[in-house]
Parts: structure tokens; C-alpha cells; sequence
């Protein structure tokens, strides 16, 4: 089962959640406050090739040499090589 990364509009907290990919998020409580008005995070991930994490921030990266790449969004690509 994931573990999903929640946070409390109420009480601004954030908490995680062991829960099968069939869980109705709605029935997702604070654990914090109790408060039901609660958001999924977007969380990182490991690929398989190593512990690096992905930059989702998007419109290109840094390589190192101050150049962004304007073909991708992440810092290991097989388009560019970078």
C-alpha cells in the first residue's frame, strides 16, 4: 500500500496516510485536528536507477555550467544526456 502525504487546510499541518490505491480520499481526517478539509501533496519519487529525486518545477534546470535545457524538466534525461 503507498503512503500519501496529506495537508490540513484547517491547521496548515501536514501528515501521512498508509492506504490502498481504492481508498476513498474523502474520508481522509486530520490527524492533527480532526479537520476534514485535508489536500493530497504532490510528493518525490525514486526512480530506479538511484536515490535522486525528480525537480518538478519545471522550465528547464540547471547542469552545472549555468545552461538550462529547454527540452526537459528533470536533472537526468536520455533526450538531452544532461
Amino acid at each position: 500500500m503507498p503512503i500519501y502525504e496529506f495537508i490540513c487546510e484547517d491547521c496548515q499541518k501536514t501528515f501521512e496516510v498508509l492506504c490502498s490505491l481504492k481508498t476513498d480520499l474523502s474520508t481522509i481526517v486530520c490527524e492533527h485536528c480532526s479537520g476534514r478539509k485535508v489536500a493530497k501533496k504532490v510528493s518525490r519519487f525514486a526512480t530506479g536507477g538511484g536515490t535522486k529525486s525528480l525537480d518538478l518545477g519545471g522550465g528547464g534546470h540547471d547542469h552545472g555550467g549555468g545552461s538550462s535545457c529547454g527540452s526537459c524538466s528533470t536533472h537526468s534525461c536520455g533526450t538531452c544526456g544532461h
